[in-house]
């Protein structure tokens, strides 16, 4: 066995095929029961696999436990190993025994492809989509609670909870993107807000009277109203006085403290007379006011009627703006652009609102479905409305709409609920558009869902989105949380020990890892690539943390890194920052990112009672953490999984916490040595970096981490095939970004879905 030293002398393999009785049972007897056989407190238990029955009722487990054995990980370092023959007929016999499939993309193809739970839009999509819908650059999303993550990414429907609190930041989100996309201004009939003073807040107590306010003393009336733009407005006031004194009772009328104006009031009650003031004011919420600033009285006057001066406000309006309206914004053209006009107002409904509609649902529109968002133009014209106000309440129902906030797909046959389906071309384009652009299907992937046959063929689709700008939500959203770049947002690195790292520089990291990602993707690039790239991003802040020189400025250029100790992304501050504790590095915390992030490798939480490696001063002072971590494999269960690992994270020893170069760790020269199980020596970055880009793990791990993202739910055992066949259309064309990407959309989970019973009744 690779990496491990025999037992004894290697007995000549037996003759005929391996089974279960004659070459699986010796060998987990001898090899496996000491520590997996219940007496160990902190190694698994796997009694159950040590019958027949267990190896179809437990397929995932002993395949899990074959291949650990096959790399050498297990029996860990020091402890009683198998014979390489032994080794080989356990192999022969797995392979045997789950032959792995030949996937055959196609509708013809027998395998579960699996079942998508329905999802709502996350965050990123919810913008996205309403950017392209719209061309409204909303950040309303950014108000939405926070999405749950689940295999990693933050589309898996599993987890992607809809609470009373999210419902309610919809509504509102769909309120305010429609008063800003659809401009309801008429030149002629400005908009008139009226106020009505005995609802309005007071300064003075007790001044309520008939519907209007007395102010007996000075005092005011005020109310805050919303400008839907910056320009000119009228602030009127209807007022009234009860004259006493040498001068008339007065009035002040001002919006937001400007603007103000003061005036006579001489109209005396019952008469009434409405004052007015033009203000130039901004959009948003304003305070409007009418305020009374020269009481008088005088309780010995002759007259009853002249001795007490008071003003009567009726009612406040602000009307307007009243100056001429700028162009409409680009949102609201879009939408108006079919408008044909005249006082057929169904008519016009259905060719500004259907289109819209139509795409916001991803598909075409049921008979009957534009019905309720027509009524919605069309009473609010009979109530006396523009007829841009009727539209802004249908894109206001339409952002509320299940059916524009969850990927709803009709995945249900009557008579067998469970059956495996084939997306129709439009549910298919749906998913495409998500995957790719975290958005909607753009006029051209429609036009092809309505022609037909686009998910037998989605390539030439597909190779077109990929090269529109859209495809950034490929580096937003897959790559960034592929590489556990959210981390950055959180990761708090000693100040003390790296004080040059503050929230910039880690914008900075960030940044970097994507924009390489993206040039991957624009250039259509071997993902292979990625790890031993000999160029990158970088600004002049992230060029002196890697102590690169002639890079000025803060914008970022593409930089050669020939002769430096960088290349590819296992080498980009970020990944090196997310993987390290906030004083010192974690060559566990690497390898283990490395072995399940880059590698498709899955690594077990460590077993009860395993503990944290000090990290006083002191224990820095007494050991470097390679020293510390060999005490810590002595214990067999954890050198299992620490044999893995480390000599990965060891490798990258050269770069401290937070991603800078060194030499030297506490005083002490870095040692970046190791060996894999296998016997591979691995030391330092440029050795890792060949490893990597040579382990057949890295594409099929890029390719299960793409797939798992595109499809929204958890990989299975089910699902290795599909990943085979994606690696192997990648391997075809050298493992082009464009080869996987096409891979997934071709593959049957992606085309595909089994039914779900409970959603028979889901809508088209």
């Amino acid at each position: 066995m690779l990496g491990v030293a025999a037992s004894r002398a290697e007995p000549p393999a037996p003759a005929g095929a391996p089974t279960f009785a004659h070459d699986v049972v010796p060998l987990f007897a001898g090899f496996c029961a000491p520590c997996h056989g219940g007496a160990s407190k902190v190694a698994p238990d796997l009694r159950v696999l040590a019958d027949e029955a267990s190896v179809s009722a437990h397929a995932d487990a002993w395949q899990r436990a074959v291949a650990r054995v096959r790399a050498g990980t297990m029996p860990p370092k020091g402890a009683l190993a198998p014979p390489r023959a032994a080794v080989a007929r356990l192999a022969a016999w797995a392979e045997a025994t789950w032959p792995a499939p030949v996937v055959a993309p196609g509708p013809a193809f027998p395998g579960d492809p699996g079942r998508v739970t329905m999802r709502r839009l996350n965050r990123t999509e919810y913008h996205r989509s309403v950017a392209d819908l719209l061309g409204v650059d909303e950040r309303e999303s950014e108000r939405f609670p926070a999405d749950d993550v689940g295999a990693g990414f933050d589309r898996t429907g599993d987890v992607l909870a809809t609470t009373p609190l999210l419902v309610e930041r919809w509504a509102e989100a769909a309120a305010r993107i429609a008063e800003q996309a659809v401009v309801v201004e008429d030149g002629a009939r400005p908009a008139v807000r009226r106020f009505e003073a005995e609802a309005m807040a007071c300064s003075l107590k007790d001044s309520a009277r008939g519907g209007v306010r007395v102010l007996y003393t000075n005092g005011e009336v005020r109310a805050d109203v919303a400008l839907p733009r910056d320009g000119e407005y009228l602030v009127r006031a209807r007022v009234a006085a009860q004259q006493a004194g040498p001068e008339p009772a007065q009035v002040l009328v001002a919006f937001d403290g400007k603007g103000a104006r003061l005036a006579d009031v001489k109209a005396e009650e019952p008469a009434f007379e409405v004052v007015e003031a033009r203000v130039q004011a901004g959009a948003g919420s304003r305070r409007v006011v009418a305020a009374f600033p020269n009481d008088f009285w005088d309780p010995k006057h002759a007259d009853p009627r002249r001795r007490d001066r008071n003003l009567v406000v009726d009612w406040v309006e602000v009307v307007g703006p009243v100056d001429a309206p700028p162009p409409p914004p680009a949102s609201h053209v879009r939408i108006f652009r079919d408008d044909p006009g005249g006082d057929d107002v169904a008519r016009r409904a259905r060719r500004v609102v259907g289109p819209l509609a139509t795409r916001a649902f991803r598909r075409p529109l049921a008979p009957g479905e534009l019905d309720p968002l027509v009524a919605l133009v069309t009473e609010a014209v009979a109530d006396g409305e523009p007829f841009a106000q009727g539209v802004r309440y249908a894109v206001e129902a339409i952002l509320s709409s299940p059916r524009f906030l969850f990927h709803v797909e009709a995945l249900a046959r009557p008579d067998d609920p469970t059956a495996v389906v084939a997306l129709d071309d439009f549910a298919y384009a749906a998913r495409l558009a998500s995957f790719l652009w975290s958005s909607l299907p753009d006029a051209e992937l429609t036009a092809a869902a309505t022609r037909g046959g686009l998910a037998a063929d989605p390539t030439a689709q597909v190779r077109r989105m990929l090269a529109d700008p859209r495809a950034s939500a490929l580096s937003d959203g897959f790559a960034e949380q592929w590489l556990t770049l959210r981390r950055l947002a959180s990761a708090a690195p000693d100040p003390a020990r790296f004080p040059t790292v503050d929230a910039r520089l880690r914008e900075d990291m960030r940044r970097e890892t994507l924009m390489v990602f993206s040039t991957f993707v624009a250039e259509d690039r071997s993902v292979l690539e990625l790890a031993d790239a000999r160029w990158t991003w970088l600004n002049d802040r992230l060029a002196r943390h890697y102590g690169l020189e002639g890079v000025e400025g803060d914008w970022f250029r593409r930089v050669p890194l020939d002769g430096t100790t960088r290349g590819g992304i296992l080498t980009h501050a970020s990944v090196l920052l997310v993987t390290s504790y906030p004083t010192r590095t974690s060559p566990v915390k690497r390898g283990k990112w490395l072995l399940e992030q880059v590698l498709g490798q899955s690594v077990p939480p460590p077993p009860p009672g395993a503990g944290d490696l000090p990290d006083t001063p002191d224990a820095r002072r007494a050991a470097t953490v390679r020293e510390r971590l060999e005490r810590h494999r002595r214990d067999p269960a954890c050198a299992a999984c620490h044999v893995r690992m480390d000599p990965l994270g060891f490798a990258l020893e050269g770069y401290d916490a937070v991603g800078a170069w060194r030499t030297l760790d506490d005083g002490r020269p870095v040692d970046t040595a190791g060996a894999l199980p296998d016997g591979r020596a691995v030391d330092g970055p440029a050795a890792l970096r060949a490893l990597v880009r040579a382990d057949p793990g890295f594409p099929r791990g890029f390719a299960a981490q793409l797939l798992t993202y595109a499809l929204g739910r958890p990989l299975s055992d089910a699902d290795a095939g599909f990943v085979d066949a994606i690696v192997e259309r990648a391997r075809a064309r050298e493992y082009r970004v464009s080869a996987f990407v096409e891979g997934v959309a071709a593959s049957d989970p992606f085309r595909r879905a089994r039914g779900d019973a409970s959603r028979a009744g889901a809508s088209r």
